[in-house]
């Protein structure tokens, strides 16, 4: 489970990426979605459905929101693709603990008053598929929380708050469930990609946990076992100045395991430090 706002530091300007990102029918002037914006869109939707039984059925006392495939609207700026969205996808990756994600986009959401999702599972909709991103456009709503589960796990994600202004992105596994809560007032327009694991990363919320586990337990053992060795070493893929050995730094699959490690380190009460070493 990830979750990711835009706000200022993050980018120059969330209006940069979000204006004229969707090609429907006709031009909006603005991605913040008035009451004849969300008509617009409306008109050119159908009722979301979902997945019962190896069925996909509408059902709106399960299911009320609106969609348009992705095959029906085009993303035309540049920035997006070139930028922002790499961005969002590096943040997510390291959210999932993974080393990178390919998106692809699936559909156009769009939450009005009383929109909302029982709790409910994604279905894995192709080959290699292990979660889904949503990706909420600026867009004054009330309400419409988030809610992931995995086990004793939950998470509650709010995407009201700055919402006229901030791009808000959230991922997670085909295996957690997730609800919408009911939107209250206001329009939420919503980009949801499938997301693809690159490479032989872990495929779904169990592998992750369980590997999170693990590790929390090796390092457990190596505190009572091991009290008189001082240091666990782990050697990087790519080699590094000792002028530049950081976090910040690190390059691909170097900077997730960094960042991973670091979190995990930090909770096990063990320092995370960076060295060079001449010899093992």
């Amino acid at each position: 489970m990830s979750d990711y706002s835009d706000e200022g530091s993050e980018s120059s300007s969330v209006d940069e990426y979000a204006e004229s990102t969707h090609a429907l029918s006709r031009t909006l002037d603005s991605i913040r979605s008035t009451e004849d914006d969300a008509q617009a869109i409306k008109s050119g939707c159908q009722q979301a459905p979902f997945d019962h039984r190896n069925r996909t059925v509408v059902d709106t006392s399960v299911r009320n929101t609106w969609e348009l495939d992705a095959s029906n609207f085009n993303l035309v700026n540049k920035k997006w693709f070139e930028d922002f969205s790499s961005r969002i996808l590096r943040y997510m990756a390291r959210g999932l603990g993974l080393f990178e994600l390919r998106a692809d986009p699936h559909k156009l959401l769009l939450y009005e008053p009383g929109s909302f999702l029982q709790p409910h599972k994604d279905s894995e909709k192709e080959q290699g598929m292990i979660g889904t991103l949503f990706v909420c456009l600026p867009s004054q709503h009330e309400g419409g929380d988030v809610c992931l589960s995995f086990g004793s796990q939950k998470r509650r994600l709010s995407t009201a708050e700055n919402c006229e202004f901030d791009l808000t992105a959230m991922s997670w596994y085909s295996d957690v469930t997730h609800e919408v809560e009911r939107l209250t007032s206001g329009y939420r327009l919503v980009l949801a990609y499938k997301l693809f694991a690159t490479g032989e990363d872990e495929l779904s919320a169990s592998t992750f946990f369980q590997r999170t586990k693990d590790l929390k337990s090796m390092l457990a053992r190596f505190r009572t076992d091991l009290p008189k060795v001082g240091k666990l070493l782990y050697p990087l893929d790519h080699l590094y100045a000792e002028s530049s050995l950081c976090l910040r730094n690190l390059q691909g699959r170097d900077r997730s395991i960094g960042r991973y490690l670091n979190e995990i380190c930090s909770e096990a009460c063990f320092y995370f430090m960076f060295g060079q070493t001449t010899h093992f």
